[in-house]
């Protein structure tokens, strides 16, 4: 169960014995490996009109990785080729911070109150905290374009940050924010990000300080981040309902199954469960500690389909070790699919409590727990409510980083397609919750509370 519902997404360095950052090479490299171990690379350059459009791109990527573009430049033309097959799993990053170039817009703090002192708390902008990181940001109006800001550097415990740097530019896109990271990191797809009330939620959440205060709801939520916690919560919004608010999964699984047996009891007891997975992106595995409390029958987690690739096999290799039969099959069909073994799960009986349970969802939730809504969202028990999720998991099982010959970038590929990919795809409207809410999302969970307290 757990290799079924599990994304791994570990980025690291690799040691090589040479570097070679030639762009037309890395380019070729990066063609290479998609179209021989993506999941997605045949779905994607299917038709005839996908070829054609495909094969020009192609052509003038490679023109212009010829021009000898600089590092930062580079790093745009693979971006280019990444984003053509529109997979928020398929990514190429710098996560070396001595590589990402440093941009300078100087601001100091007494000119971005100057600048933020009127604005409404419905803003972005203002000076945010970010408590992990020790991190002091003003976000303001880039000046140039509508509903766009800049983060710059305030103060930093990091010194590899500068005060007056720039340290992302955030775009508003519908529900959620656009975010592009110069401080740390650089993305091929820029993240999904969300403001609401007094926090921006940003994979971590940061705390606006000016020019509105947290309230004390918002100063606890923060709270439940320190000392690696990584925000999970759980309480009772009222008497007959309790509800687990887990923000992301990517923890150790011995912290996340210490979290669930400290609660157990309190959720055996309680007849409603709210399952809070709002902005939370994913991690090293999903749900699953959580199926005893939803489960009303056996059911099957159908498999996917497994890309095979002299790479990719040796991946599959590892993972099915003891299946001969399926291996024989992975070396037979290099360059086609491969169905993984489906996963029937069943438990003694389900249980008396929670006799009903809402998994609240919004625009951040992706990957594996995306995987996980699309396994529970059927369940009897189960309602899912808030808003189409993010639309990243008809391919997916990252793995370690794919090396090309430059170092400083860092590539992952998904190798497996999804079950429903074909019939019912996900990457391009998400995940649509059973019950669509409208309202401000900070009132969410009391609409989930009451919709619980009216099964009664």
């Amino acid at each position: 169960m757990k290799r079924l519902l599990c994304l791994f997404f570990v980025v690291q360095s690799w040691a090589v014995s040479a570097q070679n950052c030639d762009c037309r090479t890395n380019l070729d490299s990066l063609i290479q490996k998609i179209s021989t171990d993506y999941a997605g690379y045949s779905d994607k350059v299917s038709t005839s009109k996908n070829r054609l459009a495909y094969a020009r791109m192609v052509t003038q990527l490679r023109i212009q990785s010829m021009r000898s573009p600089s590092r930062a430049e580079c790093f745009d033309i693979l971006a280019t080729y990444i984003n053509y097959f529109q997979d928020k799993h398929l990514q190429i990053g710098v996560y070396n911070k001595e590589h990402v170039a440093k941009i300078f817009d100087p601001l100091t703090e007494s000119q971005a109150r100057q600048l933020t002192q009127k604005v409404p708390s419905s803003s972005p902008e203002g000076i945010w905290w970010h408590d992990e990181k020790k991190l002091k940001i003003a976000i303001v109006k880039d000046g140039k374009t509508p509903d766009a800001y800049k983060g710059i550097v305030l103060e930093s415990a990091d010194t590899t940050y500068k005060t007056g740097q720039l340290f992302s530019k955030i775009k508003k896109n519908g529900s959620f924010y656009n975010v592009h990271e110069f401080g740390s990191y650089l993305l091929s797809l820029d993240p999904r990000a969300k403001f609401q009330g007094n926090l921006f939620y940003n994979y971590f959440p940061w705390k606006r300080l000016f020019p509105h205060n947290a309230t004390p709801a918002e100063e606890q939520e923060v709270a439940t981040w320190q000392n690696g916690n990584k925000g999970l919560a759980c309480w009772k919004p009222s008497p007959n309902v309790v509800c687990v608010r887990i923000p992301t999964f990517g923890m150790q699984w011995s912290q996340f199954e210490a979290f669930i047996k400290k609660n157990d009891s309190l959720i055996r007891a309680t007849p409603y469960l709210i399952i809070d997975v709002r902005n939370n992106g994913g991690g090293n595995f999903g749900m699953e500690l959580l199926l005893p409390y939803l489960y009303t029958k056996p059911f099957v987690v159908k498999g996917g389909l497994m890309q095979a690739s002299i790479n990719n096999n040796r991946v599959f290799s590892s993972d099915y070790s003891s299946d001969s039969t399926l291996l024989r099959k992975l070396r037979q069909n290099i360059g086609a699919y491969v169905p993984q073994p489906d996963f029937p799960v069943s438990y003694e009986a389900a249980l008396p409590n929670p006799k009903k349970v809402v998994v609240l969802q919004n625009a951040l939730c992706g990957s594996a727990t995306e995987y996980s809504i699309q396994v529970v969202k059927d369940f009897e028990k189960v309602i899912t409510m808030g808003e189409n999720t993010m639309g990243m998991m008809d391919y997916g099982d990252l793995r370690q980083p794919t090396p090309i010959p430059c170092p400083d970038f860092t590539f992952v590929i998904p190798i497996v397609k999804s079950s429903w990919t074909d019939t019912a795809p996900i990457d391009q409207t998400g995940i649509a919750p059973k019950i669509q809410l409208k309202s401000p999302e900070s009132d969410w969970l009391g609409e989930a509370v009451k919709y619980l307290e009216n099964q009664r």
